[in-house]
């Protein structure tokens, strides 16, 4: 049954109804009813919540998303773990159904009555951060702009219109500090009450064990460790370089920006010229593999882009699956920079991805964890960056990939900081607006590098992690991110000496979809370990060394 403005109460009845009647299945039978009814319910709730970050002030929109989440979805979280509680009680089913029958232990495992009331209000808090930030705009030269528009902005040659992009920007994010730190300190309540109904320790135990995590936490503070060892040194000797090269006293945050190894600006496209921008990233994918620029194409003669930023859109970008759809959505906010060629060949990473999936007959064979995820998009971004020809001269290529290899080690740095930050949150018994500024304080000096000054920012520079989404609406996940760029750099080795053979290793791991472990997809289907500590972050490192010292 199909969601509407005005049938919300059929909709609901339908919805209880199913579910009663499939609770009272057996067997097989009992799976395949209920993969049935959650993947159809499932698919009209991510369309609302595309449509939701598309449009953060439509009011129709947001009050059809509030009916599912705050009338449905509680009350089919509590059937999918009685689904579940029954699934478990047998062992006699067909081997396809393994990873199925694991996923249905640890729902019920941590389900408790209280919680998908809680959840409903961590919900209606993610989704006010999205409003809030999609409605923040920053001013330059007079004229208004999008809060996601500052990255472009401070791209600029122009000092002064860089110091104002980033003046501005602060302004919105100190003026609304309140409201960010109000909002994420509940959330974290929330969750720690999640994971305490849910007989764990603490939520980092609770989000270990839903995502069905195949490393632990201990995993996570070696990956910090390594980044302090090998790349923060390496963040450092950027900074100098730059520093040197602009001949400045100090180097400030608005000075980090742009690129200091291109001779001018780059505009790889007009983010008004969409098409030239489709057509271009189509183009570099082509050369890597036929089948995916085929399939890239598809989903844009489908209308399954929503590309440039205007006011009023969520932050961010993403690829959003959807089970009984044959194509995913790619949403994302496109200004104009090389960081945007980069998120589209991304995003396509994950849609390709879902489209070798479709051939399952049960979604949760469809379904995969965020590790393989990332890294199907990753490692597609990186190896189409050295083929985005459409877009620049050779020398221009050259520069902008000088910049991304640079930047990617720095990405290595981010990612420790905002993991290692979220831990620390979680670990703190008591968290209120001092502690959680002091915990930000604390993990981001030990990531950021020495040489850049804050001493103008320090209002700014306690508030810089609402500028990341993930740790209000996607907690915990930020290591895959990590994960994927460790994994990318070992199939760019294998792609830069057979790329036939790196293809055929990427494809075969992304087409295993949730029919095996995460850890058997790294091993049977990339080839590579599923490991992110010391050894493979300094070979990651040094691959991406490797790139900056050829393009010299």
């Amino acid at each position: 049954m199909q969601l509407t403005s005005d049938n919300h109460d059929e909709f609901k009845e339908w919805a209880f109804n199913t579910v009663e009647d499939i609770k009272k299945l057996e067997g097989v039978e009992l799976i395949e009813k209920s993969e049935e009814f959650f993947a159809d319910y499932y698919d009209q709730y991510a369309e609302l919540q595309v449509k939701h970050t598309q449009r953060t002030n439509d009011e129709i929109v947001d009050k059809e998303l509030s009916f599912m989440r705050d009338e449905i979805n509680p009350v089919l979280a509590e059937a999918g773990a009685k689904i579940a509680e029954k699934v478990i009680k047998r062992d006699d089913y067909p081997a396809q159904f393994k990873e199925y029958v694991k996923s249905a232990r640890v729902t019920h495992e941590l389900f408790h009555p209280d919680i998908p009331e809680l959840q409903k209000r961590a919900a209606r808090l993610e989704t006010d951060y999205e409003k809030k930030y999609g409605s923040l705009t920053i001013e330059v030269n007079g004229e208004k702009f999008p809060v996601t528009k500052a990255g472009k902005l401070l791209e600029s040659f122009d000092k002064d219109i860089r110091k104002e992009a980033w003046n501005s920007l602060k302004k919105a994010f100190v003026e609304n500090q309140e409201f960010f730190e109000k909002n994420y300190i509940e959330l974290v309540n929330l969750r720690k009450k999640i994971a305490e109904k849910a007989g764990c320790k603490d939520y980092i135990e609770y989000i270990f064990k839903a995502k069905l995590r195949e490393y632990t936490p201990q995993d996570c503070y070696d990956y910090h460790e390594a980044v302090k060892k090998y790349v923060v040194p390496r963040i450092n000797e950027f900074q100098k370089k730059r520093k040197s090269i602009l001949n400045v006293e100090r180097l400030y945050p608005y000075d980090c920006g742009f690129s200091i190894n291109a001779k001018h600006e780059l505009h790889p496209f007009d983010p008004k010229d969409e098409k030239k921008f489709v057509s271009g990233i189509k183009n570099a994918i082509n050369k890597i593999s036929p089948d995916i620029a085929k399939h890239f194409q598809e989903m844009y003669d489908n209308k399954r882009f929503d590309l440039i930023a205007r006011e009023n859109k969520a932050p961010g970008g993403y690829n959003m699956p959807f089970v009984t759809k044959p194509y995913s959505f790619i949403f994302m906010n496109a200004n104009g920079t090389h960081r945007d060629l980069n998120t589209l060949c991304h995003e396509e990473g994950h849609a390709w991805h879902g489209g070798l999936t479709m051939k399952y007959k049960y979604p949760f064979e469809k379904d995969y964890s965020a590790e393989v995820a990332e890294t199907a998009s990753t490692f597609l971004e990186h190896v189409s960056s050295e083929k985005l020809n459409d877009f620049y001269s050779d020398e221009e290529l050259r520069w902008a990939l000088k910049d991304q290899w640079a930047s990617e080690i720095g990405l290595l740095s981010w990612v420790a900081t905002i993991d290692k930050f979220q831990h620390e949150v979680f670990k703190t018994d008591v968290l209120d607006n001092e502690k959680l500024r002091e915990i930000w304080k604390s993990v981001s000096k030990e990531f950021r590098g020495e040489v850049v000054d804050w001493e103008n920012d320090l209002d700014f520079e306690q508030i810089k992690y609402a500028q990341q989404l993930h740790p209000f609406t996607h907690p915990f996940y930020y290591i895959e991110y990590a994960i994927c760029f460790i994994a990318s750099a070992q199939l760019m080795k294998i792609f830069s000496e057979n790329p036939k053979e790196a293809l055929e290793r990427y494809n075969k791991g992304l087409s295993l979809g949730g029919t095996v472990s995460t850890k058997e997809v790294y091993e049977t289907g990339f080839g590579i370990p599923l490991k992110f500590g010391e050894e493979q972050v300094k070979l990651a490192v040094e691959l991406y060394e490797k790139k900056l010292k050829e393009l010299e």
